[in-house]
Parts: C-alpha cells; sequence; structure tokens
C-alpha cells in the first residue's frame, strides 16, 4: 500500500546536483544544472513559484532570496509510468543562473543553497511549499530543499 500511497499524484525526487564550488560577490554568477524526477503517476498543473534560497552555514536564520523562471509543470512523470531510479528518460533536466547582486549585499563565507517552490498566490511564508521526496534534504523553517553549497569570495 505505501508502494501505491508514495506514487498518487507528483512526487519530485532530485536525482543530480551540479552547482559552482564558488563565486564571486562582485559581478559573480550562481551556476545551477540538475536533474529531477517525477516518480509519482500524476503532473503538476497549477503555475508555481520557484525562488533559489541562500543560507549562510552556521545556524543563522536569515536568507537571501532570488526568484527564478523555473516551471516544474515542465517536470512530467514517466510516459509509461516507470517510476524506478534507473529510468533515466524519465530524469528532467533543470537549470538556473542567478547574478550574486540579484541577492542583495552578500558577505563572503560559506552558503547552503535551497530550492523553495510553492503557490505564488500563498500569503504564508512557508504554507503548501512542495518538498521533494528526497531522505534529509527539507528545511522546515524555510519550506525548502536543499540542494548544494557555494562559497562567496
Amino acid at each position: 500500500m505505501a508502494y501505491y500511497r508514495d506514487r498518487l499524484g507528483f512526487r519530485f525526487v532530485l536525482r543530480e546536483s551540479n552547482v559552482n564550488e564558488t563565486v564571486e560577490a562582485q559581478g559573480g554568477v550562481l551556476k545551477f544544472n540538475g536533474k529531477v524526477q517525477n516518480v509519482g503517476w500524476g503532473n503538476l498543473f497549477n503555475k508555481k513559484k520557484v525562488s533559489v534560497l541562500l543560507q549562510p552555514k552556521g545556524g543563522s536564520n536569515y536568507y537571501y532570496s532570488v526568484v527564478t523562471n523555473l516551471d516544474p509543470r515542465d517536470w512530467k512523470a514517466a510516459e509509461d509510468y516507470n517510476s524506478l531510479a534507473d529510468n533515466k528518460a524519465a530524469w528532467r533536466d533543470f537549470g538556473f543562473e542567478v547574478k550574486i547582486q540579484d541577492f542583495g549585499k552578500l558577505s563572503a563565507g560559506e552558503y547552503n543553497i535551497f530550492l523553495k517552490i510553492n503557490d505564488p498566490k500563498e500569503k504564508s511564508e512557508n504554507k503548501r511549499c512542495i518538498r521533494f521526496a528526497n531522505f534529509d534534504i527539507w528545511n522546515e523553517s524555510l519550506g525548502a530543499n536543499l540542494i548544494g553549497a557555494v562559497t562567496v569570495r
């Protein structure tokens, strides 16, 4: 029953995550590309707001945020409903580039990178956010998924 429960609707799994390790605080660009698989049997239909969050490592609750043009409605389930991890044909490419200056004034240091997907009409900070099915990447307080780390110089 758990297998069926976990496949109803959409269910995103981050399969690959690649980000530049360092970026310059002045004029630098954060570049990310990855792969996600929808292991559910349904697709996402409503438009979502997708933001990239940078949070300083070391326990800070503060974060910097930039909205991207990513559209998770493109992350479709496999046509044959094969949701196994080895079905690489069902992995969907996605990526973004964000100028570091778009985050505001960042101090040099190490930052965790999160991807936050939520309803654009939602007024509450962290309600109705999409959580990836991966183990241990969800940050409850941010309502976002950890996708990497970067050092700002």
